[in-house]
């Protein structure tokens, strides 16, 4: 009874949140994917390929610089001063980009279908590689990065995260848990069902948050990951195209349903804290302190900041 009064409190006093647009970059090509590294906004825009933001001052954000798509760029991850970008059917490229001004090319890993997300953790690169599945790139020489292995079984992988030895991906079927902590002998998967295709996917290694069009939006506990314990959450979330977690805080990008941020500290019984209609499409979002930035399609880049009320 007492940790029921005490999780009603937490329920009851859980903190409004409220964002409000601080900056806007124009777009030229479609922003829908976002990483943010210091004083640096790196975007996928599609055609256009990497668009290089200097988002020192938050309020007037300047474009620096772009690195040129070979066919449409989905995704980006950036790992110290190495960027790679998902590229389509022109596979995965990596650039240094310590001369952010001039960022050079160092590596490539060719694709047999169309590279469509991809994370970085550790020496490795992980690519969502659509029917061609989930591939594992080593990539601690980013000249010469190397394919240990590809997991393809049936399978149409259109996004993924990475958490303490297993890769989680968003599959036509629902949600794959892979245990990927040796590489060259891969188990058959755990497979969490959906009744749409799951399209984005985050974890932070005990918690599990998927999506996929109107009818899914899933959070599984997956402290043990051979045997997740989910739930299918009601509330109207549509059209998810990207999900980022921090803290106790979850932010759903939601196209044109604009932005929600959910508080999740109790996991199984989100409480929507926010919701924001914004002027426009919101396909990527990433949060850093107090500043939240979203990848708004062809409208390019906006950054908000958030307050508590």
């Amino acid at each position: 009874m007492y940790l029921f009064i005490i999780s009603i409190s937490i329920i009851l006093f859980s903190e409004e949140l409220t964002i409000f647009q601080i900056g806007h970059l124009k777009g030229d090509g479609y922003y829908q994917d976002i990483k943010v590294e210091g004083r640096y906004a790196f975007v996928a825009a599609g055609k256009r390929g990497v668009i290089i933001v200097d988002v020192t001052d938050p309020a007037s954000p300047k474009e620096l610089n772009e690195i040129e798509s070979m066919d449409y760029t989905y995704s980006l991850d950036v790992q110290g001063f190495i960027l790679f970008m998902a590229d389509g059917k022109a596979g995965v490229r990596i650039f240094d980009i310590r001369d952010i001004k001039n960022p050079e090319q160092k590596g490539f890993i060719p694709t047999l279908y169309s590279s469509q997300n991809i994370k970085i953790s550790g020496q490795y690169g992980y690519i969502a590689e659509g029917k061609g599945g989930l591939r594992i790139i080593d990539c601690l020489n980013p000249d010469f990065p190397k394919e240990i292995t590809r997991y393809s079984k049936s399978v149409n992988i259109k996004a993924l995260d990475i958490a303490d030895g297993y890769a989680y991906l968003a599959d036509k079927k629902g949600v794959l848990i892979l245990d990927i902590r040796n590489p060259d002998s891969i188990p058959d998967p755990i497979q969490i069902d959906a009744i749409d295709s799951i399209s984005t996917i985050q974890s932070d290694g005990r918690w599990l948050f998927a999506s996929g069009g109107e009818k899914d939006f899933m959070v599984s506990n997956i402290a043990v990951p051979q045997y997740p314990i989910t739930q299918k959450i009601p509330g109207g979330y549509k059209e998810i195209k990207d999900i980022f977690l921090s803290g106790f805080h979850l932010y759903l990008a939601q196209g044109d349903f604009g932005v929600s941020i959910l508080d999740v500290l109790i996991p199984y019984s989100p409480e929507q804290v926010n919701h924001t209609i914004i002027s426009s499409e919101a396909c990527g979002i990433y949060v850093s302190g107090n500043l939240l930035y979203i990848a708004s399609g062809y409208d390019g880049l906006n950054i908000y900041k958030i307050t508590g009320e």
